[in-house]
């Protein structure tokens, strides 16, 4: 039988984007979009997080040219009572407490605040870490990558997994992997979006009554999942035929017995925080 976890989602700032970005044929108007950080309260790893949101590293990376056009594009509103750190102050949690942090991708709006945690294992799935390492400056700004965000320590305390468990439950996204070894919090593969980008699948949430499957980017909105996104945005891709076939599956899980919430969705956030089926 798996372990139960803890699951709080947490929103740590948001950035502004035009909807027919997102959504294809829609309204020029500009939307919010919250940067999700998910706080899992493991019975022996202790707090463990899915990502950091927004942080004030995302400030100083993107301080000049060429980063700075990441922060002109995509607006973003950090208040210090957004910052993750502050959150898990908040509940009796300091940072040197975490020693996990889960990775979906390593886009900025995912993982500014990694830095802050000094003492975690930074967790992700195979190939995901090799373009924001790998990439110049430029090059990685193209995918939405700032390679300042990253630690200087950043690959010793790295632990890159490979999928290799199958779950009946969720037989579409093939292998999965077993993040902690006792079957507790599974990472899925949602190629497409960005390099080796990482779902999270808690088979029994503590005080859910369904399984919770997180999908990072695969999909932005809930909506999103029904229609493809402007083709401006295979300029950010990593393989558009990916995120095609990822959004078809995350679109069929959304009518399965689990609760679906993508990172930058405000309703599926708010409606599995309410303690109401996602």
């Amino acid at each position: 039988m798996s372990v139960e976890v803890g699951v709080e989602l947490l929103t740590a700032g948001s950035c502004t984007h035009p909807e027919h970005v997102v959504l294809r044929n829609r309204r020029l108007r500009p939307l919010r979009f919250p940067a999700l950080s998910a706080l899992l309260h493991h019975p022996t790893r202790g707090p463990v997080l899915y990502d950091t949101g927004y942080g004030e590293r995302f400030r100083e990376a993107t301080a000049r040219l060429p980063e700075r056009l990441y922060a002109w594009v995509t607006p973003v509103d950090l208040q210090p009572s957004d910052l993750v750190e502050h959150q898990l102050r908040t509940r009796g949690i300091h940072a040197t407490d975490v020693e996990h942090l889960l990775i979906s991708h390593f886009h900025a709006d995912h993982i500014a605040a990694m830095g802050s945690f000094e003492r975690a294992t930074y967790h992700f799935l195979e190939g995901a870490a090799r373009p924001i390492v790998d990439l110049g400056r430029f090059a990685a700004l193209r995918r939405g990558l700032l390679p300042a965000l990253l630690p200087r320590d950043f690959a010793r305390r790295s632990r890159a997994h490979r999928p290799s468990h199958p779950l009946p439950v969720l037989p579409e996204f093939g292998p999965l992997a077993d993040l902690f070894g006792d079957g507790s919090v599974f990472g899925v593969p949602l190629p497409g979006h960005a390099r080796g980008q990482m779902g999270l699948f808690l088979p029994r949430p503590r005080g859910r009554r369904r399984p919770l499957l997180l999908v990072a980017d695969a999909v932005w909105t809930r909506a999103a999942a029904d229609v493809r996104p402007h083709p401006i945005t295979r300029l950010l891709f990593d393989d558009m035929r990916q995120y095609e076939a990822t959004r078809q599956r995350v679109r069929a899980s959304f009518d399965a017995t689990l609760d679906v919430v993508p990172s930058h969705c405000s309703d599926s956030i708010a409606t599995f925080q309410r303690g109401e089926t996602a």
